[in-house]
């Protein structure tokens, strides 16, 4: 098999698991499933990533999804992170299930959101495309405004309008800034249209690329993204 699908596969694993965990029928089962469905998703992806800062860049899908040491390291902590995360559910969420407050509904809503979370920030990560990660930006946020109301308190509702209201004007600041940095590429000789967004080869024809809207877009971008981050002063809604 050729190592490039790895990617696929590593990007297929979130929605699967989240599938999976409909099939239990105990909340705790629901969270077990989850724990090692992350843990099998972490393994994978350290995996990929000693591959590629071992073997080099990982490539596939035309060069739109790209895996080289930068985003190997990304994965790692993500991983590590999402697994440690997932196991501590499992005491978080038992005094809740032997009381009978964690229904099953709820514990598998809570396991498709954290599935499709890891899935949103790993495409961020393995994208080349500027298109590609800014999708994946977006999804996390949607999906992980639904995981801070997990227990829907007034202050939980409160953080997670607080939060989508704030972060999606900063992606909206990020979406103007790539469409700024594509036009930067009018006229870049040797660039084909479906390579524009492409890391890649922006970083090759950076020197034609056009400086004034590439300066506009970058400050779009910082903002945008810096928003979402949380990065001082766009972080008011962190807090929270």
């Amino acid at each position: 098999m050729d190592v490039g699908h790895l990617i696929y596969l590593l990007l297929a694993g979130a929605p699967a698991g989240a599938a999976l965990s409909w099939a239990h029928r105990t909340p705790r089962g629901v969270l077990r499933h989850l724990c090692g469905g992350m843990l099998l998703l972490a393994g994978l992806a350290a995996g990929v990533a000693v591959l590629a800062l071992s073997r080099g860049a990982i490539t596939c899908a035309g060069g739109w999804l790209f895996v080289d040491a930068l985003s190997a390291y990304h994965l790692l902590i993500l991983s590590l992170v999402f697994s440690v995360a997932s196991i501590f559910a499992l005491e978080y969420f038992g005094d809740e299930i032997a009381r009978g407050a964690l229904d099953l509904r709820r514990a598998r809503i809570f396991s498709g959101l954290w599935y499709g979370s890891y899935g949103a920030m790993m495409l961020v990560f393995v994208s080349n495309n500027l298109g590609i990660m800014w999708v994946g930006i977006e999804a996390t946020t949607l999906l992980t405004a639904f995981l801070i109301s997990t227990h829907a308190s007034p202050g939980a509702l409160e953080a997670m309008w607080k939060y989508l209201l704030i972060c999606s004007v900063g992606v909206a600041f990020a979406f103007m800034g790539t469409l700024l940095v594509a036009a930067a590429t009018h006229g870049a000789p040797g660039l084909a249209p479906p390579e524009v967004l492409l890391w890649t080869k922006l970083r090759e024809v950076n020197h034609l690329l056009d400086p004034a809207l590439m300066r506009v877009g970058f400050v779009f971008l910082l903002v945008g993204y810096g928003t979402k981050e949380g990065l001082a002063p766009m972080h008011s809604w962190l807090p929270d």
